[in-house]
């Protein structure tokens, strides 16, 4: 899993298909409806540009002989129903082709593994057995529609993060240096943030069990005498699995981003990008 991080999967659907569909045949029509918004995902951004890729290039080898030569790319979310029975928000690819359809017979074994209909010399590397299995690793599904002559319609569900934080509105701060705690309250202060403060990782441990049902997120240093940032985001995820992370150093090359935590603050910290930060993983209501 090392190339797995928290991602948003607009830009990065965006920036793929500015590139892939440049190389495709001219006579094809490309129609996309990407829905505007934050759709953070946990996983590999790597692995699923090439999920798209791989559903792409069928759809475009689809369209060879095709009279009507069109894909109709679309990206929204959408609420889909846990095996618990929840809602979950969810992100929803659908990738629509015109072209040849597939038999009964093919559908029902697409995703099975080294199961493919071209011929070796168009056979491309990954088949649709990754892809499924890429999808679901992430959670999600994926669906086909198809009819031979009347083309396919491949659909990916991926549930997106949950960033709603209910009554969970305070920050839990964590440093060891008073006059660091100072400037992170002046600083939470001006952009009208309730926090609880703590100066071991210990004392963080002992706070969140009680507290936990009020704690949004927690922002700690990791350079620390006794228990380190890493270690006590480690220990918080024990307590909370959904827990929110943000860890600050003066070194941030030295770490990584793997759950809970979710970015890197560089120190001193800077107003803007505390603020940039804080919106995105604990954003404030819109006053009206």
């Amino acid at each position: 899993l090392v190339d797995h991080q928290y991602f948003d999967l607009y830009p990065v659907v965006k920036d793929f298909l500015e590139d892939y569909l440049s190389q495709i045949p001219t006579e094809i029509q490309v129609n996309q409806n990407l829905e505007k918004g934050n759709y953070f995902l946990y996983g590999s951004s790597l692995q699923l540009q090439k999920c798209l890729r791989n559903i792409l290039e069928n759809a475009v080898q689809a369209l060879e002989k095709a009279e009507k030569k069109q894909i109709l790319i679309t990206l929204k979310k959408v609420f889909m129903t846990t095996l618990e029975g929840d809602p979950k928000c969810s992100a929803k690819i659908e990738i629509q082709d015109t072209g040849e359809g597939m038999e009964p017979e093919v559908v029902g074994r697409i995703f099975e593994p080294y199961f493919s209909t071209k011929p070796p010399n168009k056979a491309s590397g990954m088949g649709l057995a990754q892809v499924y299995g890429i999808v679901e690793d992430m959670g999600g599904k994926i669906t086909v529609e198809t009819e031979p002559g009347k083309g396919s319609t491949f659909t990916l569900f991926i549930p997106l993060l949950d960033k709603s934080n209910g009554n969970k509105d305070k920050i839990l701060v964590v440093d060891n240096d008073p006059s660091v705690l100072h400037v992170l309250c002046r600083l939470l202060e001006k952009l009208n943030y309730n926090f609880i403060l703590a100066q071991t990782g210990e004392e963080a441990l002992e706070i969140f069990q009680k507290r936990e049902s009020e704690i949004g997120l927690v922002l700690t240093d990791n350079n620390m005498p006794g228990m380190e940032g890493t270690l006590l985001a480690e220990k918080l995820m024990e307590i909370s699995p959904t827990v929110k992370v943000i860890l600050l150093s003066g070194h941030l090359e030295e770490l990584e981003i793997k759950p809970p935590v979710l970015e890197l603050l560089k120190k001193p910290v800077i107003l803007e990008k505390l603020q940039r930060v804080l919106q995105k993983w604990l954003p404030k209501e819109q006053e009206s």
